[in-house]
């Protein structure tokens, strides 16, 4: 009996070909990373921007300290924001030109990507903030809507207003409860 070598060639043919797309993919990945490094280092340097980023990769500068307090999980804070990619498009904001009272939320309940929620854990009652997220902490490799995969965000928020929550023990504002894992390890 005539053994078929057709059989043979179509599985090598379909391991050579899974081989070839599997490392183009990593590929890919890798150099979708090393270019989103690249954007962020260039955003720093024309900002003159030097501060050094968080353990999470999230960059904090704060423009103005608040007076108050820090939000605890739970609280409702009083934000205004805008949200743009680092060419300085806007594609997201609740600002004091469009409105007379600041956006509504709930502190720690994934309203918003994590590093925007860790940042806003970094400020005090009345203060001013700028965050640049890498992707890790905004939309990840997949993006969002309109917003690609591995597209780093830079956000400029103000805490108007803290609102104390069920959570507030006592009056503390020590330990705001938000300890800024992201949930990716």
């Amino acid at each position: 009996m005539k053994k078929s070598r057709g059989g043979v060639y179509f599985i090598l043919i379909s391991l050579i070909a899974t081989t070839v797309f599997a490392v183009s993919s990593c590929d890919l990945k890798s150099r979708l990373e090393t270019h989103e490094e690249e954007q962020i280092r260039e955003f720093l340097r024309l900002n003159n921007i030097t501060v050094d980023p968080l353990e999470s990769g999230l960059y904090y500068i704060e423009l103005m300290e608040g007076d108050g307090e820090y939000p605890v999980e739970g609280d409702t804070l009083g934000i205004f924001y805008t949200a743009r990619f680092l060419t300085g498009v806007l594609f997201d904001g609740y600002t004091h030109q469009q409105h007379d009272e600041p956006l509504k939320i709930i502190f720690g309940s994934s309203q918003f990507v994590d590093g925007f929620t860790e940042g806003l854990s970094l400020m005090k009652e009345g203060g001013e903030a700028e965050l640049l997220l890498p992707s890790k902490l905004a939309f990840g490799p997949y993006g969002h809507g309109m917003i690609p995969g591995y597209t780093p965000i830079f956000y400029t928020v103000v805490l108007e207003e803290v609102i104390p929550g069920p959570n507030r023990d006592n009056g503390d504002n020590g330990d705001n409860g938000y300890n800024g894992d992201n949930g990716d390890d």
